[in-house]
């Protein structure tokens, strides 16, 4: 890819930030009309970050496109321009910085990411002739972790109950063939342990990090 084509892709990368930094330097935003909260069920700014910050991950992916470790890479950038949003924010009346929104932001770029890459190595595999389904195996189990591990952290009330989750895996479960009907409940049951126990760890990260936010903040004053 030339020089000139690089900077090109950058463009859009450059304008979304410009977008996103406008918006959070704003006290009031069009996200906070009463019947838009009503109908996010008040949710309506996690999923505004969660948005933003998708799109942000997803067109620095396409900006260093080819570059070794593009995909982290773009994972890394939207995750560190989210800690200087969230730092941006602190400047702004009636705004403040919160993790939580900082933790939404790192998890909305590595689902996007992740769905990104995983698109554009099974669009490649399949122009050159060389599709395998197995190549995109560990791509997809993770991508179903992290999608797994951003829904439970969704509040209780944005998500379907576990009898209606339970009802649609043996659905699945019920459409496929007979031999693959165990195995899907069984890796559905796998993917569900591991996203509880990262779910805990982050958890307990993010009240470690508040914590101690709040005990520098105090030392301060003192």
């Amino acid at each position: 890819m030339s020089v000139g084509a690089t900077w090109v892709r950058w463009l859009p990368v450059v304008a979304w930030m410009g977008l996103i930094t406008y918006w959070s330097g704003q006290s009031t935003l069009p996200i906070d009309q009463p019947w838009l909260a009503r109908l996010l069920r008040g949710q309506q700014h996690p999923l505004a970050h969660a948005a933003a910050f998708a799109i942000l991950a997803v067109l620095v992916r396409w900006a260093v496109d080819r570059t070794p470790g593009a995909t982290l890479s773009a994972f890394l950038f939207a995750s560190a321009f989210g800690a200087v949003d969230e730092w941006h924010q602190s400047f702004t009346p009636r705004r403040q910085p919160d993790i939580k929104d900082l933790f939404v932001d790192a998890l909305a770029a590595a689902v996007a990411v992740m769905i990104a890459d995983a698109c554009l190595q099974i669009w490649r595999a399949w122009r050159a002739g060389r599709w395998n389904p197995a190549s995109v195996i560990v791509p997809t189990l993770a991508l179903m972790v992290t999608v797994v591990i951003a829904f439970s952290l969704l509040p209780a009330r944005m998500l379907p109950s576990i009898e209606t989750g339970r009802r649609a895996l043996y659905a699945v479960e019920r459409a496929l063939p007979e031999p693959a009907g165990p195995q899907v409940r069984r890796a559905a049951r796998a993917t569900a342990q591991v996203a509880r126990i990262a779910r805990d760890g982050l958890r307990d990260l993010a009240r470690l990090a508040a914590d101690t936010a709040a005990s520098a903040q105090n030392s301060t004053r003192v």
